[in-house]
């Protein structure tokens, strides 16, 4: 549905695509999915160490939104 391309030299973010077969009520959902990997490649490929019950909170709160 999403797709980040990055640099494969820089290991830097060039681009963000989305599918045009998604409804206009997903897109902002799978955007912010991948802005979320954007921020991780420019941060460093950060550490999810001792993260994992967070993560897979906010994982799931972005996959099943309540109205």
């Amino acid at each position: 549905m999403g797709n980040v391309t990055v640099n494969p030299y820089t290991r830097l973010p060039t681009g963000v695509a989305l599918s045009n077969k998604l409804a206009d009520a997903d897109l902002p959902g799978v955007y912010g999915h991948e802005i979320g990997h954007v921020i991780d490649q420019l941060a460093g490929e950060i550490s999810t160490e001792g993260l994992t019950l967070e993560l897979k909170a906010l994982y799931n709160v972005g996959r099943e939104p309540k109205a």
